[in-house]
């Protein structure tokens, strides 16, 4: 019946929107995680310089 195709359209209308959020969800959060490994790099490398130098 028509109510039921309605109802079935708005549900995989929703579903591919929920998927395409999560997607994006999780490609935001490999970014971020790429940044924060990078800023952690570098802090250790600015902790180790610093290290050196005052031991000098």
């Amino acid at each position: 019946d028509e109510e039921q195709t309605l109802s079935n359209e708005h549900r995989n209308e929703v579903e591919l929107e929920l998927k395409t959020i999560i997607k994006n969800h999780e490609l935001t959060m490999a970014k971020y995680k790429e940044k924060v490994l990078a800023l952690v790099e570098e802090r250790n490398q600015f902790v180790e310089q610093q290290e050196i130098t005052s031991t000098q």
